[in-house]
């Protein structure tokens, strides 16, 4: 038997809606509490329910918060997109038992090159795939140029203060 949401949290661990939005805040991500609950009806975050039926979020959800936040305000990728993306991101086990109950949702039948009907995995799915991957090689860029930027930069402060320090050890 497995543990449900509400077993696994405790509520002592919970955070409510308020207070995740100033947890994610003071982690630098603007997240608003209307955009959680904008998340939680499209399907990407499905926060615990308490009694009082307040929200509560437990620190595996501020992590896929952070990751549904970077997919679609930084890299600009649709919210439809970044559910097929979350899908992908399942563990091996639940995506296992995902395919073991409807292996034919990641899937469909077309007509190969030779005529021959063949299962591929879903257009939708390769495309985001690739999308995913050319977001990535294009934040590996900006990262790169970013760091080539920062170390100049440093070593422009340090030069910089290696001059101020010697002009005023003079006086």
């Amino acid at each position: 038997m497995s543990l449900t949401k509400v077993e696994k949290l405790g509520s002592s661990e919970a955070l409510l809606l308020h207070e995740t939005v100033r947890k994610l805040g003071k982690m630098g991500f603007d997240i608003t509490p209307r955009q959680l609950r904008h998340w939680d009806r499209f399907g990407l975050l499905k926060p615990f329910i308490d009694e009082s039926k307040y929200r509560r979020y437990n620190y595996d959800d501020i992590d896929k918060a952070v990751v549904i936040f970077i997919l679609n305000k930084v890299l600009k990728i649709s919210l439809p997109r970044i559910k097929n993306i979350l899908v992908c991101m399942k563990s091996e086990k639940e995506l296992q038992e995902l395919l073991a109950k409807n292996p034919l949702s990641f899937m469909t039948k077309r007509r190969n090159a030779n005529g021959k009907e063949e299962w591929y995995l879903k257009r939708e799915l390769s495309d985001d795939i690739r999308g995913i991957d050319s977001s990535l090689n294009k934040f590996k860029e900006g990262l790169g140029i970013f760091e080539k930027v920062f170390n100049e930069a440093q070593t422009r402060f340090y030069k910089e203060l290696l001059k101020f320090q010697k002009e005023h050890h003079k006086e």
